[in-house]
C-alpha cells in the first residue's frame, strides 16, 4: 500500500528523516531525507542530501540528490549534486552545480 504524506509550509525540522511512500514537503529540513518519492513544494526548503527513487524540486534545495528520476521544475532552485538515471531541468530552474546520469544496470 502507498500512501502520501504532506508536510506543511509551517514545519521546521533539524535531523534526518525517513519515509515510505509519496512525500510532498513544504516546509524546512536541515538534514537527510530517505524516501521514495519527494515532491519538495515552492514553499519548501531542504539543506541536506536526499536519496528516492523519484524526486521533484520545485522550491530551494542545497545538497545531493540520489534518484532513479529527478525533476527540477521552472520555479526551482538547486545548488549541488545530482546522480541519476534521469534529469530533467524545465525552463527557468536556477541550478548551480553537478549533474550525472548514470545507465540502468543490464541484468
Amino acid at each position: 500500500m502507498r500512501f502520501t504524506t504532506e508536510i506543511l509550509q509551517l514545519v521546521r525540522r533539524q535531523g534526518d528523516w525517513k519515509s515510505e511512500g509519496i512525500v510532498e514537503f513544504g516546509g524546512a529540513i536541515i538534514g537527510d531525507l530517505t524516501v521514495d518519492v519527494l515532491i519538495l513544494k515552492g514553499t519548501g526548503t531542504i539543506e541536506g542530501n536526499v536519496r528516492a527513487r523519484s524526486v521533484t524540486v520545485e522550491g530551494q534545495l542545497n545538497g545531493t540528490i540520489a534518484a532513479i528520476d529527478v525533476v527540477l521544475a521552472s520555479t526551482a532552485t538547486f545548488k549541488g549534486e545530482i546522480v541519476a538515471e534521469s534529469i530533467r531541468i524545465d525552463f527557468g530552474a536556477i541550478v548551480e552545480g553537478d549533474l550525472h546520469t548514470v545507465g540502468k544496470k543490464q541484468g
